[in-house]
Protein backbone atom coordinates (compact mmCIF):
# COMPACT_ATOMS: atom_id res chain seq x y z
CA UNK A 1 0.00 0.00 0.00
CA UNK A 2 1.70 3.39 -1.05
CA UNK A 3 2.80 5.39 2.05
CA UNK A 4 0.62 8.32 2.91
CA UNK A 5 2.26 11.99 2.24
CA UNK A 6 3.95 13.82 4.46
CA UNK A 7 1.67 17.06 5.88
CA UNK A 8 2.52 20.23 7.63
CA UNK A 9 0.01 18.42 10.28
CA UNK A 10 2.07 15.43 11.10
CA UNK A 11 5.58 16.97 10.66
CA UNK A 12 4.74 19.36 13.42
CA UNK A 13 3.33 16.53 15.41
CA UNK A 14 6.12 14.15 15.04
CA UNK A 15 8.53 16.87 15.97
CA UNK A 16 6.00 17.02 18.79
CA UNK A 17 5.92 13.78 20.12
CA UNK A 18 9.76 13.46 19.69
CA UNK A 19 10.22 16.49 22.04
CA UNK A 20 7.70 15.02 24.36
CA UNK A 21 10.00 11.68 24.69
CA UNK A 22 12.94 14.18 25.53
CA UNK A 23 10.95 15.19 28.64
CA UNK A 24 9.97 11.78 30.07
CA UNK A 25 13.66 10.37 29.44
CA UNK A 26 15.99 11.88 32.78
CA UNK A 27 17.22 14.52 30.37
CA UNK A 28 15.25 17.56 29.53
CA UNK A 29 12.50 18.86 32.21
CA UNK A 30 8.78 18.52 30.75
CA UNK A 31 8.56 22.30 32.15
CA UNK A 32 10.86 23.10 29.72
CA UNK A 33 8.80 21.70 26.36
CA UNK A 34 7.12 24.93 25.12
CA UNK A 35 3.81 24.81 22.90
CA UNK A 36 3.31 27.62 20.88
CA UNK A 37 -0.31 29.60 21.14
CA UNK A 38 -3.49 29.36 18.96
CA UNK A 39 -2.48 31.98 17.38
CA UNK A 40 1.28 31.39 16.80
CA UNK A 41 4.23 32.45 18.57
CA UNK A 42 4.41 36.02 18.75
CA UNK A 43 6.45 37.90 15.66
CA UNK A 44 9.57 39.58 17.46
CA UNK A 45 9.90 43.73 16.58
CA UNK A 46 12.70 46.22 15.61
CA UNK A 47 12.15 48.29 19.04
CA UNK A 48 11.64 45.15 21.17
CA UNK A 49 14.73 45.66 23.72
CA UNK A 50 14.04 42.46 25.51
CA UNK A 51 15.71 38.75 24.68
CA UNK A 52 14.12 36.05 23.33
CA UNK A 53 10.70 37.76 22.54
CA UNK A 54 9.45 35.57 19.21
CA UNK A 55 10.08 34.79 15.58
CA UNK A 56 12.50 37.12 13.99
CA UNK A 57 10.64 37.63 10.83
CA UNK A 58 12.41 40.59 9.74
CA UNK A 59 16.18 38.97 9.80
CA UNK A 60 14.26 35.50 8.33
CA UNK A 61 12.70 37.64 5.47
CA UNK A 62 16.42 39.03 5.16
CA UNK A 63 17.71 35.23 4.39
CA UNK A 64 15.44 34.76 1.85
CA UNK A 65 12.64 32.46 4.02
CA UNK A 66 9.73 32.11 2.62
CA UNK A 67 6.44 33.47 4.67
CA UNK A 68 5.11 29.91 4.77
CA UNK A 69 8.41 29.03 6.58
CA UNK A 70 8.14 31.94 8.85
CA UNK A 71 4.38 30.71 9.84
CA UNK A 72 5.57 27.07 10.24
CA UNK A 73 8.00 28.29 13.03
CA UNK A 74 5.38 30.01 14.92
CA UNK A 75 3.73 26.86 15.35
CA UNK A 76 6.20 24.54 16.12
CA UNK A 77 7.16 23.53 19.66
CA UNK A 78 10.42 23.86 21.12
CA UNK A 79 12.65 23.34 23.89
CA UNK A 80 12.82 26.34 26.46
CA UNK A 81 16.50 27.82 26.38
CA UNK A 82 17.23 31.33 27.60
CA UNK A 83 19.17 32.97 24.52
CA UNK A 84 22.61 32.81 24.23
CA UNK A 85 22.30 30.07 26.48
CA UNK A 86 23.80 26.48 25.58
CA UNK A 87 21.56 24.67 22.84
CA UNK A 88 20.03 21.50 23.83
CA UNK A 89 21.65 18.57 22.09
CA UNK A 90 19.25 16.27 20.74
CA UNK A 91 21.32 13.93 19.10
CA UNK A 92 24.80 13.21 18.04
CA UNK A 93 26.55 16.30 17.41
CA UNK A 94 22.79 17.95 17.07
CA UNK A 95 22.09 21.10 18.91
CA UNK A 96 18.23 22.78 19.00
CA UNK A 97 17.15 25.95 17.26
CA UNK A 98 14.92 27.91 19.33
CA UNK A 99 13.00 29.80 17.28
CA UNK A 100 10.19 31.04 19.46
CA UNK A 101 13.09 32.54 22.01
CA UNK A 102 14.80 35.00 19.38
CA UNK A 103 17.11 32.49 17.99
CA UNK A 104 18.43 31.76 14.13
CA UNK A 105 20.95 29.55 12.58
CA UNK A 106 24.77 30.65 12.31
CA UNK A 107 24.92 33.37 9.87
CA UNK A 108 27.92 31.30 8.61
CA UNK A 109 25.59 29.26 7.07
CA UNK A 110 24.33 31.72 4.40
CA UNK A 111 28.17 31.96 3.34
CA UNK A 112 28.61 27.98 2.86
CA UNK A 113 29.38 27.47 -0.57
CA UNK A 114 28.82 23.82 -0.14
CA UNK A 115 25.21 24.13 -0.15
CA UNK A 116 24.24 27.75 -1.52
CA UNK A 117 22.00 29.21 -2.23
CA UNK A 118 19.41 27.45 0.11
CA UNK A 119 15.85 28.05 -1.85
CA UNK A 120 13.86 30.07 0.90
CA UNK A 121 11.53 27.28 1.65
CA UNK A 122 13.96 25.48 3.58
CA UNK A 123 14.58 25.69 7.23
CA UNK A 124 17.09 24.79 9.33
CA UNK A 125 15.73 23.01 12.29
CA UNK A 126 18.72 22.08 14.04
CA UNK A 127 22.58 23.20 14.05
CA UNK A 128 25.81 20.72 14.28
CA UNK A 129 29.18 21.93 16.21
CA UNK A 130 32.32 20.46 15.41
CA UNK A 131 33.34 19.52 11.84
CA UNK A 132 31.18 16.16 11.98
CA UNK A 133 27.80 18.38 13.49
CA UNK A 134 24.60 17.31 12.19
CA UNK A 135 22.24 19.77 10.90
CA UNK A 136 18.47 19.02 10.47
CA UNK A 137 16.71 21.20 7.64
CA UNK A 138 13.03 21.36 6.85
CA UNK A 139 11.52 21.46 3.57
CA UNK A 140 8.36 23.14 3.71
CA UNK A 141 7.50 22.53 0.00
CA UNK A 142 7.62 18.79 0.37
CA UNK A 143 7.56 18.45 4.29
CA UNK A 144 10.71 16.26 4.34
CA UNK A 145 13.86 16.40 6.27
CA UNK A 146 17.40 16.72 4.88
CA UNK A 147 20.27 15.86 6.56
CA UNK A 148 23.42 18.19 5.90
CA UNK A 149 26.77 18.01 7.09
CA UNK A 150 29.76 20.20 6.70
CA UNK A 151 32.33 17.41 5.75
CA UNK A 152 28.90 16.10 3.36
CA UNK A 153 29.18 12.60 4.91
CA UNK A 154 25.59 12.78 4.33
CA UNK A 155 25.96 13.18 0.30
CA UNK A 156 24.10 10.28 -1.29
CA UNK A 157 25.50 10.54 -4.41
CA UNK A 158 29.23 9.53 -6.16
CA UNK A 159 30.97 12.90 -5.32
CA UNK A 160 32.11 13.62 -8.81
CA UNK A 161 28.35 14.21 -9.50
CA UNK A 162 27.81 15.73 -6.92
CA UNK A 163 30.66 18.41 -8.06
CA UNK A 164 29.34 18.75 -11.38
CA UNK A 165 25.99 19.34 -10.00
CA UNK A 166 24.24 23.14 -10.43
CA UNK A 167 25.15 25.23 -7.42
CA UNK A 168 21.67 25.99 -6.86
CA UNK A 169 21.00 22.42 -6.53
CA UNK A 170 23.46 20.54 -4.64
CA UNK A 171 21.50 20.73 -1.66
CA UNK A 172 19.16 18.33 -3.35
CA UNK A 173 22.05 15.38 -2.90
CA UNK A 174 21.95 15.78 0.68
CA UNK A 175 20.22 12.60 2.51
CA UNK A 176 15.90 13.37 3.02
CA UNK A 177 13.43 11.61 4.15
CA UNK A 178 9.69 12.57 4.67
CA UNK A 179 9.50 14.41 8.40
CA UNK A 180 7.23 12.10 10.27
CA UNK A 181 9.20 9.06 9.72
CA UNK A 182 12.16 10.54 10.18
CA UNK A 183 11.08 11.71 13.45
CA UNK A 184 9.72 8.52 13.97
CA UNK A 185 12.32 6.29 13.69
CA UNK A 186 14.13 9.21 16.01
CA UNK A 187 11.51 8.54 18.54
CA UNK A 188 11.62 5.03 18.56
CA UNK A 189 15.72 4.46 18.55
CA UNK A 190 15.68 6.78 21.54
CA UNK A 191 12.15 5.06 23.59
CA UNK A 192 14.25 2.07 22.90
CA UNK A 193 17.52 2.72 24.45
CA UNK A 194 19.31 2.72 20.98
CA UNK A 195 19.93 6.31 21.41
CA UNK A 196 20.61 7.44 24.92
CA UNK A 197 21.27 11.55 26.23
CA UNK A 198 23.12 11.91 29.22
CA UNK A 199 23.02 15.54 30.84
CA UNK A 200 26.43 17.19 30.87
CA UNK A 201 26.61 21.03 31.42
CA UNK A 202 30.66 20.97 30.50
CA UNK A 203 30.00 19.38 26.77
CA UNK A 204 31.17 21.79 24.18
CA UNK A 205 28.39 24.14 23.32
CA UNK A 206 25.51 21.51 24.04
CA UNK A 207 24.04 20.58 26.84
CA UNK A 208 24.48 16.81 26.56
CA UNK A 209 26.65 13.94 25.39
CA UNK A 210 24.42 11.33 22.66
CA UNK A 211 25.35 7.36 23.39
CA UNK A 212 24.86 5.28 20.62
CA UNK A 213 23.91 1.25 20.91
CA UNK A 214 26.68 0.93 17.81
CA UNK A 215 28.96 3.62 17.33
CA UNK A 216 29.14 2.55 13.56
CA UNK A 217 25.98 0.52 12.76
CA UNK A 218 23.17 0.30 14.44
CA UNK A 219 22.77 -3.66 14.24
CA UNK A 220 19.41 -5.29 15.24
CA UNK A 221 20.16 -7.41 18.24
CA UNK A 222 17.61 -8.56 21.41
CA UNK A 223 18.51 -7.03 24.30
CA UNK A 224 17.65 -10.13 25.59
CA UNK A 225 19.56 -13.31 24.80
CA UNK A 226 19.35 -17.11 24.46
CA UNK A 227 16.87 -19.45 25.79
CA UNK A 228 15.73 -16.09 28.57
CA UNK A 229 14.59 -14.47 25.21
CA UNK A 230 12.72 -17.58 24.12
CA UNK A 231 11.51 -17.47 28.02
CA UNK A 232 10.75 -14.12 27.85
CA UNK A 233 8.63 -14.09 24.64
CA UNK A 234 6.67 -17.15 26.24
CA UNK A 235 5.71 -15.29 29.34
CA UNK A 236 5.21 -11.95 27.88
CA UNK A 237 7.45 -10.40 30.50
CA UNK A 238 10.40 -7.89 31.10
CA UNK A 239 9.53 -6.28 33.98
CA UNK A 240 12.40 -7.73 35.92
CA UNK A 241 14.77 -7.52 32.93
CA UNK A 242 18.42 -6.82 33.10
CA UNK A 243 20.78 -6.35 30.01
CA UNK A 244 23.21 -9.07 30.04
CA UNK A 245 27.16 -9.02 28.66
CA UNK A 246 27.59 -10.03 25.38
CA UNK A 247 28.06 -13.15 25.00
CA UNK A 248 29.32 -15.10 22.09
CA UNK A 249 28.35 -13.35 18.56
CA UNK A 250 26.46 -16.42 17.75
CA UNK A 251 23.81 -14.90 20.88
CA UNK A 252 24.21 -11.57 19.86
CA UNK A 253 21.59 -12.68 16.69
CA UNK A 254 17.81 -13.28 17.34
CA UNK A 255 16.72 -16.27 17.99
CA UNK A 256 13.61 -17.19 16.25
CA UNK A 257 12.56 -20.44 15.32
CA UNK A 258 12.56 -22.05 12.53
CA UNK A 259 8.53 -21.28 11.38
CA UNK A 260 9.83 -18.15 11.20
CA UNK A 261 12.13 -17.99 8.54
CA UNK A 262 9.65 -17.34 5.67
CA UNK A 263 8.13 -14.27 7.21
CA UNK A 264 11.77 -13.07 8.59
CA UNK A 265 12.75 -13.30 5.19
CA UNK A 266 9.67 -11.52 3.74
CA UNK A 267 10.72 -8.91 6.32
CA UNK A 268 14.35 -8.20 4.99
CA UNK A 269 12.79 -7.98 1.31
CA UNK A 270 10.68 -5.29 2.62
CA UNK A 271 13.21 -3.13 5.20
CA UNK A 272 15.95 -3.76 1.76
CA UNK A 273 12.87 -1.41 -0.28
CA UNK A 274 12.63 0.63 2.44
CA UNK A 275 16.46 1.42 2.51
CA UNK A 276 16.67 1.67 -1.09
CA UNK A 277 13.95 4.19 -1.27
CA UNK A 278 16.48 5.97 0.93
CA UNK A 279 19.05 5.86 -1.60
CA UNK A 280 19.03 8.64 -4.34
CA UNK A 281 22.38 6.98 -6.19
CA UNK A 282 23.13 3.05 -6.28
CA UNK A 283 21.06 0.25 -4.33
CA UNK A 284 21.77 -0.35 -0.92
CA UNK A 285 23.43 -3.85 -1.18
CA UNK A 286 20.75 -6.39 0.54
CA UNK A 287 23.49 -7.79 3.10
CA UNK A 288 25.61 -5.98 5.60
CA UNK A 289 29.02 -4.98 4.44
CA UNK A 290 31.89 -6.93 5.86
CA UNK A 291 34.61 -4.69 5.45
CA UNK A 292 33.94 -0.96 6.19
CA UNK A 293 37.20 -0.03 6.16
CA UNK A 294 36.52 2.10 3.01
CA UNK A 295 33.83 3.57 4.57
CA UNK A 296 34.61 7.04 3.29
CA UNK A 297 35.32 5.97 -0.40
CA UNK A 298 31.75 4.63 -0.83
CA UNK A 299 29.87 6.47 -3.56
CA UNK A 300 26.27 5.34 -3.33
CA UNK A 301 25.15 6.30 0.58
CA UNK A 302 27.59 7.69 2.51
CA UNK A 303 28.07 5.21 5.64
CA UNK A 304 28.35 8.23 8.42
CA UNK A 305 25.01 9.86 7.51
CA UNK A 306 22.84 9.89 10.86
CA UNK A 307 19.78 9.13 8.45
CA UNK A 308 21.68 6.07 7.37
CA UNK A 309 22.54 4.77 10.71
CA UNK A 310 18.47 5.54 12.10
CA UNK A 311 17.39 3.19 9.03
CA UNK A 312 19.74 0.42 9.54
CA UNK A 313 19.19 -3.40 10.76
CA UNK A 314 21.20 -6.13 10.77
CA UNK A 315 20.99 -8.65 8.24
CA UNK A 316 23.49 -11.30 7.91
CA UNK A 317 25.32 -12.03 4.66
CA UNK A 318 24.62 -15.61 4.01
CA UNK A 319 28.01 -15.94 1.98
CA UNK A 320 30.31 -14.78 3.99
CA UNK A 321 31.64 -16.90 7.02
CA UNK A 322 32.69 -14.20 9.37
CA UNK A 323 30.59 -12.66 11.65
CA UNK A 324 28.94 -9.41 10.63
CA UNK A 325 29.90 -7.81 13.77
CA UNK A 326 33.72 -9.09 14.14
CA UNK A 327 34.34 -5.39 12.36
CA UNK A 328 32.64 -3.62 15.90
CA UNK A 329 35.82 -5.25 17.94
CA UNK A 330 38.14 -2.43 18.02
CA UNK A 331 39.09 -1.28 21.54
CA UNK A 332 37.50 1.82 20.67
CA UNK A 333 34.40 0.54 19.67
CA UNK A 334 34.22 -1.97 22.37
CA UNK A 335 34.65 0.50 24.93
CA UNK A 336 31.48 2.65 23.35
CA UNK A 337 29.37 -0.77 23.86
CA UNK A 338 30.81 -1.78 26.98
CA UNK A 339 29.50 2.43 28.57
CA UNK A 340 26.01 1.86 26.61
CA UNK A 341 25.52 -1.05 28.40
CA UNK A 342 26.06 0.32 31.45
CA UNK A 343 23.82 3.75 30.67
CA UNK A 344 21.06 1.20 29.32
CA UNK A 345 21.20 -0.68 32.75
CA UNK A 346 20.86 2.62 34.75
CA UNK A 347 17.60 3.47 32.86
CA UNK A 348 16.21 -0.18 33.17
CA UNK A 349 16.77 -0.81 37.09
CA UNK A 350 14.90 2.54 37.31
CA UNK A 351 11.89 1.45 35.39
CA UNK A 352 12.43 2.35 32.01
CA UNK A 353 9.73 0.01 29.42
CA UNK A 354 12.39 -1.68 27.25
CA UNK A 355 10.58 -3.97 24.87
CA UNK A 356 11.10 -7.90 24.66
CA UNK A 357 13.07 -7.24 21.35
CA UNK A 358 14.39 -3.97 19.71
CA UNK A 359 13.77 -5.87 16.74
CA UNK A 360 10.24 -5.69 17.22
CA UNK A 361 9.43 -2.35 17.75
CA UNK A 362 12.14 -0.59 15.82
CA UNK A 363 10.14 1.37 13.77
CA UNK A 364 9.39 -1.78 11.39
CA UNK A 365 5.85 -2.11 13.35
CA UNK A 366 4.51 1.08 14.30
CA UNK A 367 1.80 3.21 13.07
CA UNK A 368 3.04 6.65 11.98
CA UNK A 369 -0.38 8.19 13.52
CA UNK A 370 2.39 10.42 16.32
CA UNK A 371 -1.11 9.78 18.59
CA UNK A 372 -0.18 6.54 19.54
CA UNK A 373 3.20 6.82 20.59
CA UNK A 374 2.98 5.99 24.22
CA UNK A 375 5.03 4.44 26.93
CA UNK A 376 3.70 2.92 30.25
CA UNK A 377 6.24 5.48 32.27
CA UNK A 378 4.00 4.51 35.67
CA UNK A 379 7.45 2.59 37.68
CA UNK A 380 10.25 5.33 35.81
CA UNK A 381 11.56 6.81 38.98
CA UNK A 382 12.91 9.82 36.64
CA UNK A 383 14.73 11.80 39.35
CA UNK A 384 16.34 8.69 40.86
CA UNK A 385 17.65 7.96 37.20
CA UNK A 386 18.34 11.33 36.49
CA UNK A 387 21.04 11.63 39.62
CA UNK A 388 22.48 7.92 38.91
CA UNK A 389 23.45 9.21 35.12
CA UNK A 390 24.99 12.01 37.02
CA UNK A 391 27.15 9.85 39.28
CA UNK A 392 27.73 7.46 35.75
CA UNK A 393 28.96 10.63 34.23
CA UNK A 394 31.29 11.89 37.04
CA UNK A 395 32.19 8.33 37.58
CA UNK A 396 33.08 7.92 33.76
CA UNK A 397 35.30 11.38 33.53
CA UNK A 398 36.96 10.28 36.70
CA UNK A 399 38.14 7.24 35.34
CA UNK A 400 38.95 8.24 31.93
CA UNK A 401 40.85 11.15 33.84
CA UNK A 402 42.75 8.74 35.58
CA UNK A 403 43.50 6.67 32.45
CA UNK A 404 45.20 9.95 30.75
CA UNK A 405 46.87 10.74 33.77
CA UNK A 406 48.60 6.94 33.94
CA UNK A 407 49.19 7.22 30.09
CA UNK A 408 50.79 10.79 30.45
CA UNK A 409 52.52 9.42 33.04
CA UNK A 410 54.17 6.69 31.21
CA UNK A 411 55.03 8.74 28.22
CA UNK A 412 56.71 10.53 30.14
CA UNK A 413 58.63 7.70 31.79
CA UNK A 414 59.79 6.75 28.54
CA UNK A 415 61.00 10.07 27.43
CA UNK A 416 62.85 9.96 30.78
CA UNK A 417 64.56 6.77 28.99
CA UNK A 418 64.93 8.41 26.14
CA UNK A 419 66.55 11.67 26.53
CA UNK A 420 68.89 9.87 29.61
CA UNK A 421 70.10 7.81 26.93
CA UNK A 422 70.53 10.18 24.05
CA UNK A 423 72.58 12.39 27.35
CA UNK A 424 74.95 9.27 28.08
CA UNK A 425 75.80 8.99 24.57
CA UNK A 426 76.61 12.96 24.08
CA UNK A 427 78.78 13.21 26.82
CA UNK A 428 80.77 10.07 26.39
CA UNK A 429 81.04 10.98 22.85
CA UNK A 430 82.71 14.41 23.45
CA UNK A 431 82.55 15.74 27.37
CA UNK A 432 84.26 12.87 28.57
CA UNK A 433 87.36 12.90 25.44
CA UNK A 434 87.43 16.90 26.25
CA UNK A 435 88.07 16.21 30.08
CA UNK A 436 90.49 13.10 29.47
CA UNK A 437 92.63 15.91 27.04
CA UNK A 438 91.71 13.30 24.31
CA UNK A 439 90.72 13.96 20.63
CA UNK A 440 86.79 13.12 19.90
CA UNK A 441 86.52 10.20 17.82
CA UNK A 442 85.14 12.00 13.81
CA UNK A 443 83.19 8.53 13.56
CA UNK A 444 80.50 9.37 16.01
CA UNK A 445 79.70 12.70 14.37
CA UNK A 446 76.70 11.21 12.36
CA UNK A 447 75.70 9.20 15.37
CA UNK A 448 75.05 12.71 17.82
CA UNK A 449 73.76 14.47 14.77
CA UNK A 450 71.17 11.51 14.74
CA UNK A 451 71.13 11.59 18.55
CA UNK A 452 69.92 15.34 18.10
CA UNK A 453 66.98 14.72 15.62
CA UNK A 454 66.08 11.83 18.07
CA UNK A 455 65.75 14.36 20.72
CA UNK A 456 64.00 17.14 17.99
CA UNK A 457 61.24 14.99 17.45
CA UNK A 458 60.91 14.46 21.55
CA UNK A 459 60.00 17.86 21.86
CA UNK A 460 58.78 19.60 23.32
CA UNK A 461 60.71 18.00 26.35
CA UNK A 462 59.32 18.32 29.56
CA UNK A 463 60.77 20.34 32.04
CA UNK A 464 61.01 17.58 34.61
CA UNK A 465 62.85 15.09 32.15
CA UNK A 466 64.87 17.63 31.14
CA UNK A 467 65.95 18.58 35.03
CA UNK A 468 66.21 14.40 35.62
CA UNK A 469 68.67 14.04 33.15
CA UNK A 470 70.37 17.19 32.92
CA UNK A 471 70.70 16.86 29.24
CA UNK A 472 70.78 20.60 28.97
CA UNK A 473 73.97 20.64 31.12
CA UNK A 474 75.43 18.35 28.70
CA UNK A 475 74.25 20.31 25.30
CA UNK A 476 75.92 23.30 27.29
CA UNK A 477 79.11 21.61 27.86
CA UNK A 478 79.19 20.64 24.39
CA UNK A 479 78.15 24.30 23.12
CA UNK A 480 80.85 25.65 25.46
CA UNK A 481 83.76 22.95 24.41
CA UNK A 482 86.91 24.62 22.22
CA UNK A 483 87.29 21.82 20.31
CA UNK A 484 83.86 22.10 19.28
CA UNK A 485 84.24 26.01 18.14
CA UNK A 486 87.21 25.52 16.53
CA UNK A 487 86.12 22.82 14.42
CA UNK A 488 83.88 23.05 11.08
CA UNK A 489 82.63 19.60 10.40
CA UNK A 490 80.99 20.01 14.22
CA UNK A 491 79.66 23.39 14.00
CA UNK A 492 75.76 21.41 12.84
CA UNK A 493 76.18 19.62 16.28
CA UNK A 494 76.78 22.65 18.37
CA UNK A 495 74.05 24.83 16.46
CA UNK A 496 71.18 22.24 16.98
CA UNK A 497 72.66 21.94 20.96
CA UNK A 498 72.49 25.49 21.19
CA UNK A 499 68.95 25.96 19.27
CA UNK A 500 67.29 23.40 21.91
CA UNK A 501 68.99 25.40 24.61
CA UNK A 502 67.49 28.60 22.80
CA UNK A 503 64.11 26.69 23.26
CA UNK A 504 64.69 25.36 27.19
CA UNK A 505 65.59 29.14 28.27
CA UNK A 506 62.79 29.54 30.46
CA UNK A 507 63.56 26.38 32.43
CA UNK A 508 67.20 26.06 32.60
CA UNK A 509 66.77 29.94 33.11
Amino acid sequence: MEKEPCTREKTISSILSFYRLLTQLPYIPSDELMLPPPTGWPISTETTEEKGTGIKATELRNRGKTETVIDVLRHLPYLDQELYREHWTLADNTLHINYARGQLYADYLERDTAILPLPGHIIWLTEGFERAGVYLLLNTETWEIIEYTLLGESIEIDYDAYEALPVDQKWTAYSAMPANEYFELWWWRHATLQFVLVRDESAFRGTGEWWCKDPRYLYEESFVQGEEADQEEDEGEDEDYVPEDEGDADSDMDTEDSDDDESDDEEMEDIQSELQALSLDQPLPPTAPADHSDEGATNSKCKKSFLYKLAQTLVPDPNNSNNPRANFTDPWTTAQRTQMRQLVSILVSHGWPVPEYEYRVSGRYITTDPKSWELDLTAFKREECLEALRQWSIDRKERERAERQAAAAAEETQQTRKVRSIARKLQAWFLVPTEKGEEIDESVIPYAVLALVELDEIEPVPEEVIRQTKIHKILEGIVDCPPMKEREDYREICDKAGQFLKNWEDIIG
